[in-house]
Order: structure tokens, then C-alpha cells, then sequence
């Protein structure tokens, strides 16, 4: 992704110079059209006027339509390199296309469509489209992605006062999943005050009495407070020691901003059992980070003319983001096989795990006391336990 990233980010900041320019080059044009028809309107000119002023619209139409026909032309090469780059990136080997693989899915690809346009907060597209495929509309869930956006949209511009509300409000639910979105919220706004305040101003004392309000409803941050309320001793100040200017920089870091974004969508949909990003989003981030490995593996299986027949597991690893990763693996240590549901994982009274099909055998089918393979401990078939992944 890292290759195509740079060329859509490039076509995303030309496509919006492209609508202002576009936009103000249309504006143009119907305001001299207006002015060249409220000066041909009139009776009191003779032909040669009117025909001079026709022949000054004609070039005035044909310069500023010139003008937005090449901005048209530099949008269109902006998303021409996206397809180059994309090319470049996966190749044009048809190998990999199996539209086999989306037979009778037609329902879940629309409404993984449909969700991705609601998490968006594109909820008239959203509205369009389950009209337009059939599919039934959820005003519970439009409402709260709804109230999602909204927040994410005041985090964006620095108000927290809609998210510190709600984070209120769910402050049970938010303690039950072990979440310190409610204290990050408040150490956050704790920071912006700082940020406006300067050494023995009434808005330093506003920060502090807010610290002292709401950090006491959270004992078990009071390591990470600490550093926090000595940072207001060197709010406004230039020269303070570097370990609090981190500190204090953390009001305007967009960096920041961003994190605290993600932590409240993420915690806001763990409240409605959903995972923080869309499905169709998680779908087409891994495949596009397993598809360059796959097909890697797949041309080198060609050239040596060997087949992968395992339908449920791939013969490499992809490597993933730790949020994309949401089942747990075992592989035995003995077979070195990975555990299924018809192979679960036992583990022995010793705590050591092996998959059911190497305690068959070491055990012959439950028939003879066993040592651990890992350690000298003896026991039988029937005391092992199964682990649920």
C-alpha cells in the first residue's frame, strides 16, 4: 500500500483544487453569459455592436471552457497514474482472479457495501443504495454511526465536549471492557488548557481546577497524573525541560488528535459489538497486504509445478496489523500442524499443549499412561482438556 498511497493522495488534493477551480471557472462562465445576453437585450444598438459582442463572447466562452477542459485533462492523468501505480504494484496476471470465489454472496457483498457507506456517514448514499439493491433499511444503526460521526467530527476540530459527554454517559460499559477512553478525553482537555494558559494566569488556574475536579475520579492513572499536573508549572513557558514540553505538545499534535480519534471510534463500536473499522475496509486492506505474497508464492509453485491443497490455511505467512488479526492459531509443537476444529489444541495437566491427533498417538488412541513430550510428568488421554480458540 505504501507504493499506491502517494498517487492517491496526490489525486485526492488535485481533485479538490480540481472542484474550486471547476467550480469558480462555471461561475465565471454563466456570469458572462448573463452579462452578454442583458447586453444584447437591449433595442437601441445596431447590428455591428451586437455582432462585436457576439464575437467578444465567443472568445470569452472559448478561453474560460479551454481553461476547465485542462483542468479536466490534469484530474484525468492524476487518477491514470493511480491505475498505473496500482498496475505496477499487483501486475495484470489473471491468475489470481477466481470469480467462483464470490458465487451466491451477492446479498453479503451488498450489505458489507451498504455497512461501509454508513460507518462512513455517507447515509444518503447509504439510503440510496439499499433502496436501489434491495436491502432493508436500519434506522437504529444509521442513528448511532450517526452519533459517531458527529463526535469524530467535533474531535476533528479540537471539541471534545460532545465525546467527554457521551464517555459520561457510557462510563460503566467503558469500565466494563477495561477502556481509559473517559481519562485520555479529560487529560486531553486538561492539556488544551494549558495551552492557553501562561505562568500566573487566571486560565492556568481554570486548567488546574479542572485537573483537580475530574483526575480524582480515576486513582488508577494517578502515575500518569502526576506528571501531568507538574507540566503546569511550565505552561507558557519556552524554556521548560524537555520531558514536559512532550507533554504540553501533546494540546496541538495532530498526531495526538488522531490517536484519540481512533480510540473513541474503536471504543464506541466495542460498546455495539462491531469492530472499529468496516468490514468491506478490513477485507480490502488484507487482501491487498496478502495478495503480493500470494501471488509471489503462486508463480514460484508454478515453476516448480507443485500444488497447495489445504483449503483452509496458506502454505506462507502474512504478516498483519495486530487490529486486522482476529482469531487465535495454534500450531502443535509435535506435528507441527495447525489446530482445527477437527484437530482442536489439549492441553495436559501439566499445562502443556498438543493437538488432539498427537495425543491419539502418543497415548495409542487412550490405552497406556504418557510423558509430556515436554516435560517428565505422567498422565493419560482422559485428563487432557480441549482449548477453544
Amino acid at each position: 500500500m505504501d507504493a499506491i498511497a502517494p498517487e492517491f493522495d496526490k489525486f485526492v488534493a488535485r481533485h479538490h483544487a480540481y472542484v474550486d477551480e471547476t467550480s469558480a471557472g462555471l461561475d465565471g462562465l454563466i456570469a458572462t453569459l448573463r452579462a452578454a445576453r442583458d447586453q444584447l437585450a437591449g433595442t437601441d444598438q445596431d447590428a455591428g455592436v451586437k455582432k462585436a459582442a457576439l464575437v467578444m463572447l465567443s472568445l470569452d466562452v472559448k478561453g474560460q471552457t479551454s481553461k476547465i477542459m485542462d483542468t479536466t485533462k490534469d484530474i484525468s492523468s492524476a487518477l491514470a497514474k493511480c491505475g498505473k501505480a496500482i498496475d505496477k504494484k499487483f501486475g495484470t496476471a489473471d491468475l489470481e482472479w477466481n470469480p467462483q470465489a464470490f458465487e451466491g454472496k451477492d446479498l453479503l457483498i451488498r450489505q458489507l457495501i451498504g455497512e461501509h457507506f454508513i460507518r462512513e456517514g455517507k447515509f444518503e448514499l447509504a439510503s440510496t443504495f439499499q433502496k436501489e439493491s434491495g436491502l432493508s433499511a436500519a434506522p437504529a444503526k444509521n442513528s448511532q454511526f450517526q452519533a459517531l460521526n458527529d463526535i469524530i467530527e467535533s474531535i476533528r476540530h479540537h471539541d471534545l465536549g460532545p465525546a467527554i459527554e457521551w464517555a459520561e454517559s457510557k462510563r460503566f460499559e467503558l469500565n466494563r471492557i477495561d477502556s481509559t477512553l473517559q481519562f485520555d478525553l479529560h487529560k486531553q482537555r486538561y492539556l488544551q488548557l494549558l495551552a492557553d494558559a501562561g505562568p500566573r494566569s487566571p486560565a492556568l488556574m481554570v486548567a488546574i481546577e479542572y485537573a483537580r475536579k475530574y483526575f480524582s475520579q480515576f486513582p488508577a492513572c494517578i502515575r500518569e497524573i502526576q506528571p501531568l499536573m507538574l507540566a503546569a508549572i511550565y505552561a507558557g513557558q519556552p524554556t521548560a525541560p524537555a520531558t514536559y514540553r512532550t507533554i504540553l505538545a501533546r494540546a496541538t499534535s495532530s498526531t495526538a488528535w488522531s490517536i484519540l480519534e481512533r480510540q473513541f471510534a474503536r471504543d464506541f463500536c466495542s460498546l455495539l459489538g462491531l469492530s472499529p473499522d468496516a468490514p468491506l475496509y478490513t477485507a480490502i486492506t488484507v487482501g491487498t497486504t496478502a495478495l503480493p505474497i500470494i501471488m509471489k508464492m503462486s508463480t514460484i509453485m508454478k515453476e516448480k509445478r507443485n500444488e497447495w491443497t489445504a483449503s483452509n490455511e496458506l502454505p506462507v505467512e502474512v504478516p498483519l496489523a495486530p487490529r486486522h488479526q482476529f482469531h487465535s492459531v495454534f500450531a502443535c509443537p509435535v506435528s507441527r500442524e495447525q489446530g482445527t476444529d477437527l484437530n482442536p489444541p489439549m492441553m495436559l495437566p501439566c499445562g502443556h499443549t498438543i493437538c488432539n491427533e498427537s495425543l491419539k498417538r502418543i497415548s495409542k488412541n487412550g490405552s497406556i499412561r504418557f510423558k509430556c513430550p515436554y516435560c517428565p510428568q505422567d498422565t493419560t488421554m482422559a485428563q487432557a482438556l480441549r482449548v477453544y480458540l
